[in-house]
């Protein structure tokens, strides 16, 4: 179990990673639900925020990476989220929204003038985005794997399945690591969203919309990474969300050995090494500006 008020050593990070791989059922891994990373009197925060039908243990690997570089961060652990697809029914995405404003306010309120950083995998990005223009504390940015909105055909034909009670199924995982499908977690949560009330798709999609429209209000910093082998967010979903985020100040990172998942992937280090150069950057107010790049 994580101390949520611990520090890891980088040593330790990995050794963590390592437990949770070989992990034999969910006993052996950190709970379920939000946590605390990190020294509370630091002056920067950070906000990591999981993807739709996924938890907070997903972001704990680049969450404890980034305490240990002296970052408070906190991982929350949405609404209808880390049970099952009935739970995720009852919600909307405001729920969700409303749970990161919230983290956000934890965060301000626990050390006074607290700078802030939001970062999010996946639908957790269109979440930072729309929470990020309601606090001025906010210095930047982080999307991961975060797609965009879909065509309009499909977002009709969604409105209309949501009126259903039917349901899809839904491959939540895709890995790069082929050894992750072994892993207790994943097969828990495969289990119990193995399929999805469309209603619950459509809440998502809004989100998405939500999103895209503010895409051209957004100013602040940004570091975007995607993977050229995602299976669910194409690299044309990235470079169409960098070319409309208006943002000076933004860099997109390709990575090579990762599926959607890249927080918990193959380049995990990659991604908590792009994450702590753009963050420390934020925090001495360098410009770490470039167009795009690729980790190899």
């Amino acid at each position: 179990m994580v101390n949520s008020n611990s520090i890891l050593t980088l040593t330790e990070i990995e050794k963590l990673a390592t437990d949770m791989l070989k992990a034999k059922s969910m006993s052996d891994l950190p709970p379920i639900g939000d946590t605390w990373l990190g020294d509370p009197s630091s002056d920067y925060g950070l906000v990591l925020v999981h993807g739709f039908t996924g938890t907070n243990l997903e972001m704990l690997y680049l969450g404890n990476f980034m305490a240990a570089r002296g970052f408070r961060v906190f991982v929350p652990l949405l609404p209808g989220h880390g049970t099952d697809k009935q739970d995720l029914s009852r919600t909307s995405y405001m729920d969700w929204v409303s749970k990161v404003k919230s983290s956000v306010n934890q965060l301000l309120q626990e050390k006074d003038g607290r700078r802030v950083i939001l970062g999010g995998h996946s639908l957790g990005g269109s979440m930072v985005i729309l929470v990020s223009l309601e606090f001025p504390s906010i210095k930047g940015l982080i999307l991961l794997a975060t797609p965009i909105r879909y065509s309009i055909f499909r977002r009709i034909v969604m409105r209309l399945l949501a009126k259903t009670r039917l349901s899809l199924r839904y491959d939540q995982f895709a890995f790069h690591d082929k050894k992750l499908f072994q892993n207790p977690y994943v097969k828990f949560l495969g289990k119990r969203y193995k399929y999805l009330d469309y209603k619950s798709v459509n809440e998502a999609y809004k989100l998405l919309g939500d999103a895209y429209e503010l895409l051209d209000s957004t100013r602040l910093p940004v570091l975007m990474i995607y993977s050229l082998q995602d299976h669910r967010v194409s690299k044309f979903q990235g470079r169409e969300m960098y070319n409309r985020l208006s943002s000076r100040n933004k860099r997109i990172v390709w990575l090579e050995n990762s599926d959607h998942v890249v927080v918990f992937d193959s380049d995990k280090k990659l991604v908590a090494k792009e994450v702590d150069r753009f963050s420390q950057s934020l925090m001495k107010l360098v410009d770490f500006s470039a167009s795009s790049s690729r980790a190899t």
